[in-house]
């Protein structure tokens, strides 16, 4: 598990844009379903703004998650997987942002990283969310958390057998 430390640690090192860039061309050069997914058109409800706080947010992850050991290159499928089983848990009636909050968290393992995700998505601090792109962004945001997660879990399996 991540922990909170660690994550101030990395979003204190990207503050610097130079190193901030430099994350992003290796998410790039490394992580291109992760890019796809990012442009898909699940996305064309955010505006720029909501946009650009899931591309830094995604970054802080991934940067998060690569200091803890490598991450392999991760399939569509693999994030399209992790999206699908947020949504499931979700189940179809409308929720408020707080019931999708306390249903995620509940038994998550990283909860130091999706608590990242929450407070990036809060209201009174970043007023120009909408609800619906709030809802949009910590759940993606999630989704990047399990398919990197599951992707190294994976690997450790693999490593161990």
């Amino acid at each position: 598990m991540i922990g909170q430390e660690h994550i101030e640690n990395i979003i204190e090192q990207l503050s610097d844009p130079m190193k901030f860039m430099q994350a992003s061309r290796d998410f790039i050069e490394k992580q291109s379903a992760f890019i796809a997914y990012l442009n898909s058109e699940g996305f064309s409800l955010l505006t720029e703004e909501e946009k650009d706080l899931l591309w830094y947010c995604t970054i802080v992850i991934y940067e998060c998650m690569k200091q803890n050991g490598n991450i392999r290159e991760i399939s569509i499928e693999s994030i399209e997987e992790a999206e699908e089983n947020n949504y499931s848990v979700l189940g179809e009636k409308e929720l408020r942002y707080e019931e999708i909050v306390d249903l995620l968290f509940n038994g998550y393992g990283q909860e130091d990283l999706l608590a990242f995700a929450e407070d990036a998505t809060m209201m009174e601090e970043e007023g120009f969310l909408s609800p619906v792109g709030r809802k949009i962004v910590f759940i993606s945001l999630k989704t990047i958390i399990d398919a990197i997660d599951n992707a190294k879990s994976d690997t450790e399996i693999k490593n161990l057998g």
